[in-house]
């Protein structure tokens, strides 16, 4: 029995991935104030997005979609000021997840701030999966939920 549940905790196990960040930030740092989570998988959605963030003027950063996806999270108005972000692949998914980082959660006043982040990550077959976390002191990410899953999708 110890080696069946042995064998099925190592079909699950995580590696770590390196992402990139295209750019993260405050309420100040963009246009967008609801809460939004895309994954882009071609140029032309990315540079609407940029554009709804960035101003119709700015261009989009350069990604090549042949090798890289993209990922941007708006965590919408709140009392959050910085996120953490890492990603993991098991054999089943890619896991892009997020926590508002526990030393940079505001505490006072009305002021209303929206923490983003826009990431590449290695383009994946596998299904994408954004889990938000509590951003528990004393485990990091904290309890972590799903907040959205995106299809696999096939070269």
């Amino acid at each position: 029995m110890t080696a069946l549940w042995l064998g099925l905790a190592l079909l699950q196990a995580e590696t770590r991935v390196d992402i990139t960040t295209v750019v993260a930030g405050g309420v100040k740092d963009t246009r967008i104030r609801q809460a939004e989570e895309h994954r882009f998988t071609e140029a032309d959605g990315f540079r609407a997005l940029w554009k709804r963030h960035a101003g119709t003027d700015a261009k989009a950063p350069d990604v090549d979609f042949e090798k890289e996806f993209v990922i941007a999270v708006f965590y919408g108005a709140g009392k959050i000021q910085k996120l953490q972000i890492q990603a993991a692949t098991t054999k089943d998914a890619f896991f892009v997840r997020y926590s508002p980082h526990f030393d940079c959660i505001h505490r006072g006043g009305d002021s209303e701030l929206n923490a983003f982040f826009i990431v590449r990550i290695p383009r994946t077959e596998l299904k994408i999966v954004l889990q938000r976390g509590t951003g528990d002191k004393s485990s990091g990410y904290g309890k972590l939920e799903t907040v959205r899953e995106f299809s696999a999708v096939k070269k």
